[in-house]
């Protein structure tokens, strides 16, 4: 599922309606599906899932990488807010649970319109009710969807779904297959220059083009970079940034993914966060650029420069 293709190749994007935001324009193209409307294969074993943790979709890795159902077994069930074969929005016909994330439940959909699949997030209501996050939420969806790179995770939409609890705000993203850098480095420990040197190229360049337009990751790290492979084998993939805007997830099963956010505007995980923005500090693009060379720094070594959830320059000076 997911196999890489050219920029030619691309399918076109999203354009039928889905009951949009106000103000929402359409999507980039979405690039990594099939536009048949046969099912498409299950991820083999090698594929990642979204949600690695004990509990079944409780997951810090990227919510977009495709989960096979054995790997959200065990542990106790999840009460969901969506089943198979349900219709969302009028558009939407929901495949399979992925997992579940920082910002909401992941689901595995397929668009009716355009016979594609793409990734469908839901929107926990404490934000959804937030008027001040949605709106800044909303704003920086504008934006990231200006973005269409090959190593940049494109957004397609906004809408609403009505439930009994009432609307559920909803985001649709292309659905990567593969599995997540993080994912990588615990299978397979650390890299060599030559196997991390064309990773870290690509994740530059897609970096680049979202501070290009305006934008900061502001929590970019391993678990939110997908190595999507190609059909020349596994070693030759695309690495695809995840999450501009978006990360907000904590994993239930390590403590230096500790996502900081409340009700203003920071967010992030300490262990990849640069100094000025644990400090509250003016947000730039550095801040991408100094949690990339923490990201370098665990490809080659196998591990993150700092233990624990504060780095040495957090700490209070002893006497």
């Amino acid at each position: 599922m997911g196999t890489k293709q050219s920029e030619d190749d691309r399918p076109p994007a999203p354009q039928g309606e889905s009951t949009p935001l106000p103000g929402a324009s359409r999507g980039a193209s979405e690039d990594s599906q099939s536009n048949q409307t046969t099912p498409l294969p299950k991820p083999t074993e090698a594929t990642a899932s979204a949600c690695d943790t004990e509990e079944p979709g409780k997951g810090r890795e990227s919510p977009l990488t495709a989960q096979s159902p054995a790997a959200a077994g065990g542990g106790a069930a999840l009460t969901l807010t969506f089943s198979p074969n349900e219709l969302i929005a009028g558009r939407y016909r929901i495949v399979r649970f992925i997992g579940q994330g920082g910002m909401g439940e992941v689901y595995e959909a397929e668009d009716l319109e355009l016979r594609e699949r793409v990734a469908l997030k839901t929107v926990r209501p404490e934000i959804a009710q937030d008027e001040k996050t949605i709106e800044r939420f909303k704003r920086e969806i504008h934006l990231a969807r200006k973005v269409t790179h090959p190593n940049v995770c494109r957004i397609f939409d906004l809408t609403y779904h009505p439930t009994a609890e009432g609307l559920t705000l909803l985001l649709t993203m292309e659905l990567l297959g593969g599995e997540t850098l993080a994912d990588r480095l615990r299978r397979a420990g650390r890299m060599t220059t030559t196997e991390a040197f064309p990773i870290i190229t690509q994740i530059a360049a897609g970096l680049a083009a979202a501070h290009e337009a305006g934008i900061v990751h502001r929590d970019f790290k391993s678990a939110n970079v997908v190595l999507v492979p190609s059909k020349r084998g596994a070693e030759d993939v695309r690495a695809v940034v995840t999450d501009f805007g978006l990360a907000r997830g904590t994993s239930a099963g390590d403590s230096s993914a500790v996502s900081l956010c409340g009700t203003g505007d920071f967010a992030g995980t300490p262990a990849y966060m640069a100094p000025e923005q644990v400090r509250g500090g003016e947000i730039t693009p550095a801040v991408d650029i100094y949690a990339l060379g923490v990201v370098m720094y665990e490809m080659l070594t196998g591990h993150r420069p700092f233990a624990g959830d504060t780095p040495p320059w957090r700490q209070p000076l002893s006497a």
